[in-house]
């Protein structure tokens, strides 16, 4: 191979993972073939780079019934990546105007270290070194307004750098001063939250700073956990405040803090850098500065009185007119102004900065990162700078934030410097002080040293109010507050769901009830122990204990709905109803097994609150993987209770995502564990949901053995109702599956009782029962019992959830079902005494479909249930041609989301076969009817479904006979009776409450 050839194919790899610029034709230079090839490249100098918006996704939500639903959203924040030639500069001329910056020239240890290294990739030499003093060039690694950042090697220390090659070679004294500002500064400081500078010196008139090397990402591209988001962004902020504060201590300020400006290091750690801006608290505004200061003031107060006035530059384009300027540095021959996202408003309008003008910035970038979007709006720095300084704070969309840092950011974003906070000091304290955290540390010292907690816990109470047991109100600052139940509120409005503002007043009710007697119980105990001396610590601290986890339950479920969708929006009064009564901390009996000083219990508590919560609201592979995470927490720290009751929620969570083989080992794991720490409630909670899983799968003998051990640890629990309650619930569940639908009845009659005097008459809960009971009274054929109870079921749903809410669809399909039953066994007797019952289920069905599908749209497969059983009343009318088209739209619904073979599929074939028999469409019911009994062939379906499919086919068999040749007739009428019979013993395994259609059945195979 020649050297021509050798060199073209190393040309050609080259180009084909270089991408064409300017900058790279400059740096190779006429020497070799490839400055040959740029000059015969049609580029257009200067071009800007063009970045696409980021898309931030939301993760797809699961759900109990019905499709998954993604949303996604589009971030337009971030632009602080934008190409070097994006960037901005304040023009001093008298018209005030932004406009673009020349494109910086690229630094000439750039073009040393590209023609080394493509002179060796063409010549096969080794490539020299580049060296800025004893530091070896490795690679380039960003840019920013102030210089070029690479990594390097020192070679006398041994160690990976960064150094940092200021631009501004070729300005004047003063400016070239200026450029060294951000190395004498970084010298100043030593902080764990600062990068650390080695050295600074100067490499071919240009100064450069040796300083840490950080292996990581910045802050603004640091993504906290999901499920302790806050939490970890108020971590990691507050180590870049203290590093602003130690620089503030230090006589300087940065004057361009911003998430770009902050690191985090992959040992978790955050520093600050780039203090480029910073220069001594002290030091005076030169002349250069009041330049500045007029032309900065002007466009800022332009932009606060809105005046019209038309910008331009020499492109004939403003630059406040893109968006693209708001993230970058603005700039004036290497003096840096800020960056107009972040900037406090006396630097907009071109007033000396301060230390408070950091606490300013620093609000801003963590107020964007919790809540996703930043205090101040504006598509032009023009409209950016209007808003910050008339302070037209905007209104975040959604988030739970505690109310204690909302109110501390408010704070540090005020227009006037004076009425932010002291120092960043006072600010970060302010952060920190959660009344939250007051209420663990109680809680934590009362799992162990119970004689301490009593001190703590009476002096904490003590010091709240006025009395010494008036603190519980404060307790749900930030919990159950007014500003939590507005947020609440207009999460829920805003969602548009037709049950919206009924779920509102529902949840509100619910909550309001348990936050009064969480203040109750609080003031309870406290004066039982303060007041009444009448308790021992022991038993204050474990009531204590069980008070904390209530509110963090509390808590947790509140942050979950400041953020909801119509699905939280459905399920959000159960879920409030749902949580642990607060009146069971009267006993509290169990204590938490942690050593009291592992503050990780607190963790702990917070996982498994989210999670049940996310449980609550149907969220269920989120709670999954929360309690995964509880789980291993309670693990680490070796706490059997702890560990028994993760167990048990992630069990439950298996059990609802209907992963039945790991819900059992992970029950009963939690058995194991529960036996461990003595904790029968969990023990209790674990068979019962053993017996819900042996339910659903139809194992009754083995729930009958889990049921005997639930009864037994319920006995030596004592005084549980409302575990008695789940207990006699799922137990009456096996006993229908077993056919004893009167033990059934009264199980569940005796959940209802519990329920009604524990919760009150018209709690959702009570309602659950009541729809048991009547499914119960339907199996025995009471229909019209069943009909009182599902009545008074729905209700308390519309009352509690609304008219249009989703479960007041399932009451109504309930009523239709009773009124249909009622109207059927009339119908042997009485046809015109049965027309009303079937128009009444009718339109009981008809106001089914129209609520689910307001809510989960048209072709949603809980529609097509409702639309099944609304074409089987209109065939009962007689109105077959309605029933034809109901009952072909609800087949069509289903094949599509259920398949073909479904049961529920076959079942509205079969109605849909019958109707246009009755129609005379006899050839396409038949075949109809026909896949219809295909697909029952080797199935467990229930014997009155099986019954029905049998006796349809036999009836469209005899009508498919009427001209059909005497011997296949003879075959079909044969064929036809063999199916009526196998009928007629369904409908008698099905038992009495089919001895209508059984003798109907009987008497078509007599007359045949």
């Amino acid at each position: 191979m020649n050297s021509t050839t050798r060199c073209s194919r190393i040309e050609a790899s080259i180009f084909s993972r270089v991408a064409w610029s300017t900058s790279l034709c400059s740096l190779i230079g006429g020497d070799h073939s490839l400055g040959a090839r740029c000059r015969r490249a049609a580029l257009v100098p200067g071009a800007p780079m063009v970045h696409a918006p980021k898309v931030a996704r939301a993760s797809d939500r699961s759900e109990d019934e019905g499709g998954s639903e993604a949303s996604r959203e589009l971030d337009m924040g971030d632009m602080g990546d934008m190409g070097e030639d994006q960037r901005v500069e304040l023009d001093g001329v008298a018209d005030d105007l932004l406009r673009p910056a020349a494109p910086v020239r690229v630094a000439a240890i750039d073009a040393e270290h590209m023609r080394n290294a493509v002179a060796a990739r063409l010549f096969g030499a080794a490539a020299d070194p580049v060296r800025i003093g004893r530091y070896t060039i490795l690679a380039r690694l960003g840019a920013g307004g102030m210089g070029v950042v690479y990594s390097a090697y020192d070679t006398q220390l041994d160690r990976k750098i960064a150094i940092k090659l200021l631009r501004g070679v070729d300005e004047e004294q003063a400016h070239h001063a200026r450029m060294t500002r951000e190395a004498q500064a970084l010298a100043k400081l030593s902080h764990p939250n600062v990068v650390q500078v080695f050295e600074f010196d100067t490499f071919r008139g240009q100064v450069y700073v040796a300083m840490e090397f950080v292996e990581g990402q910045t802050l603004r591209d640091w993504e906290p956990e999901a499920e302790a988001r806050v939490a970890e962004i108020l971590d990691m902020f507050s180590q870049a405040g203290r590093g602003l504060a130690a620089a503030h201590a230090a006589g300087l300020i940065h004057r361009d803090f911003k998430p770009d400006n902050a690191l985090v290091g992959k040992d978790g750690r955050v520093r600050v850098l780039d203090f480029g801006l910073a220069r001594g608290i002290d030091e005076e505004v030169d002349a250069e500065a009041d330049t500045q200061k007029r032309s900065a003031s002007s466009m800022a107060k332009g932009s606060a009185s809105a005046a019209s006035k038309t910008e331009a530059s020499a492109s004939g384009k403003g630059v406040l007119d893109s968006t693209d300027s708001l993230s970058a540095p603005l700039t004036r021959t290497g003096a840096i102004l800020g960056t107009p996202a972040y900037m406090a408003p006396e630097q907009h309008l071109g007033q000396r900065a301060d230390a408070r003008s950091d606490q300013f910035a620093f609000c801003v970038a963590l107020w964007e990162k919790l809540y996703g979007q930043r205090p101040y709006l504006g598509k032009t720095p023009r409209e950016l700078a209007g808003a910050v300084v008339r302070g037209d704070l905007s209104e975040p969309e959604s988030a739970a934030v505690p109310q204690h840092v909302r109110r501390a950011l408010e704070r540090g974003l005020a227009v006037d410097a004076g009425e932010r906070w002291p120092n960043m000091d006072s600010l970060l304290a302010a952060l920190a002080d959660d009344p939250r955290k007051r209420r663990r540390r109680v809680a934590l010292a009362s799992v162990g040293a119970l004689a301490v907690v009593a001190g703590l816990g009476w002096g904490f109470v003590r010091s709240q109010g006025p009395g010494p047991c008036e603190g519980g109100e404060r307790e749900l600052e930030g919990v159950w507050d007014d500003d939590t139940r507005a947020k609440v509120e207009r999460s829920f409005l805003a969602t548009k769901a037709p049950y919206a503002e009924n779920a509102w007043q529902g949840t509100a009710r619910l909550l309001d009830d348990y936050a009064e007697d969480w203040v109750d119980m609080h003031r309870e105990v406290c004066e039982a122990s303060v007041v009444r001396k009448e308790e021992s610590p022991e038993l204050v601290g474990r009531k204590m204990v069980c008070l904390g986890q209530r509110l963090t339950e509390l808590e947790q479920l509140t942050g979950l709905l400041v953020d909801a969708d119509p699905d939280v929006v459905s399920r959000a009064v159960v879920a409030a109803g749902s949580l642990s009564r607060i009146e069971a901390c009267a006993k509290a009996e169990a204590l938490l097994d942690s050593p009291v000083d592992d503050a990780r219990v607190g963790q702990l508590e917070r996982l498994l609150a989210n999670a049940n919560g996310r449980k609550a609201l149907a969220k269920y592979d989120e709670g999954l993987e929360i309690a995964e995470k509880a789980l291993a927490l309670a693990r680490e720290i070796g706490t059997a209770h702890g560990e028994g009751r993760a167990l048990l929620l992630l069990g439950d969570l298996q059990t609802k995502r209907r992963d039945l083989d790991a819900a059992k080992q992970t029950l009963r794991e939690a058995l194991r564990r529960a036996d461990v720490a003595g904790d029968d409630a969990t023990r209790v909670q674990a068979l019962t949901q053993l017996m819900r899983v042996s339910f659903l799968e139809h194992d009754l003998d083995t729930g009958e053995i889990l049921a005997a051990d639930a009864r037994a640890a319920l006995d030596r629990l004592g005084d549980a109702p409302l575990l008695e309650a789940d207990f006699d619930l799922h137990y009456g569940s096996l006993a229908m599956a077993r056919g004893d639908n009167q033990s059934a009845g009264e199980y569940h009659r005796r959940a209802l009782e519990i329920r009604e005097a524990q919760l009150g008459a018209d709690h959702p809960e009570v309602a659950i029962s009541l729809t048991n009971i009547a499914n119960a009274l339907t199996a025995q054929g009471q229909h019209d019992k069943a009909e009182a109870h599902a009545r008074r079921a729905l209700e308390i749903f519309e009352a509690q959830l609304g008219a249009d809410h989703p479960y007041t669809a399932a009451s109504h399909n309930n009523i239709g079902n009773s009124l249909l039953e009622q109207g059927r066994h009339l119908a042997w007797t009485d046809r015109a005494r049965a027309r009303p019952y079937f128009r009444q289920a009718a339109d009981h069905y008809q106001q089914a479909v129209r609520i689910r599908e307001a809510n989960l749209g048209s072709d949603h497969p809980s529609v097509a249930l409702n639309l099944h059983n609304l074409g089987e009343a209109q065939r009962l009318l007689g109105d077959d041609d309605e029933a034809e088209a109901t009952f072909a739209r609800s087949l069509e619904i289903k094949r599509e989301h259920l398949g073909p073979e479904h049961p529920s599929v076959t079942m509205t074939m079969t109605g849909l076969g019958r109707v246009r028999l009755a129609l005379g469409k006899t050839k396409s019911a038949l075949d109809l009817l026909e896949q219809a009994a295909a697909a029952r062939k080797g199935r467990k379906d229930s014997p009155d479904a099986q019954a029905e499919t049998a006796f349809a086919l036999a009836q469209a068999l005899i009508a498919s006979t009427a001209k059909a040749p005497a011997a296949e007739a003879d075959a079909a009428r044969e064929r036809a009776r063999g199916l009526a019979e196998e009928a007629r013993e369904h409908y008698r395994e099905a038992g009495d409450a089919y001895r209508g259609e059984r003798e109907e059945v009987e008497a078509w195979i007599e007359a045949l």
